[in-house]
């Protein structure tokens, strides 16, 4: 007999997802993956507008009026701008390796698992840590949401325990 629809309002997303590893644990969704990126991208976001901003201003003209004028009438101002408009697509390229390596092997090893008596977390790629929580030492649970934890519909969850 199939459940009634207020049996699946009722039943936990953790549980009705089929992602779980052989162990039963689950990953975080691919929102926070996403999320991850532009955390340890904004390096090369940042990186990347500078780069326009120095293309901009070694092109000449009036692009970018006060840094324009400045690199039209220096020389050497002129060449350090040229010589960093060089440099800077190394760094970006960096940057977004170390923001898409360290998204990814954090997203892979942080897993949860809801048990019946005790929530479990297993962090970690080379040493894996395991945390487990029983129910009964749960004392306060916080949800914590910052205004990009907002846009990506995510939540920072603050168990605390005695002891």
């Amino acid at each position: 007999m199939p459940p009634t629809k207020q049996e699946q309002i009722e039943k936990p997303a953790i549980q009705s997802t089929t992602n779980a590893n052989k162990d039963g644990y689950y990953r975080l969704g691919h929102t926070t993956l996403y999320y991850l990126l532009l955390k340890y991208g904004v390096t090369a976001i940042i990186l990347f507008f500078i780069e326009l901003i120095l293309l901009g201003a070694a092109s000449g003209g009036n692009a970018f009026p006060p840094l324009s004028e400045w690199v039209s009438a220096n020389t050497a101002f002129a060449q350090a701008v040229r010589l960093t408009a060089g440099v800077l697509p190394v760094s970006i390229l960096l940057a977004i390796v170390f923001a898409v390596v360290m998204a990814y092997s954090w997203y892979i090893s942080f897993r949860y698992k809801l048990e019946d008596n005790d929530l479990s977390f297993e962090k970690g790629i080379l040493s894996i840590q395991e945390i487990s929580v029983p129910f009964h030492q749960i004392q306060n649970v916080d949800i914590e949401q910052s205004i990009l934890y907002r846009i990506f519909g995510l939540a920072d969850l603050v168990i605390l325990t005695a002891g």
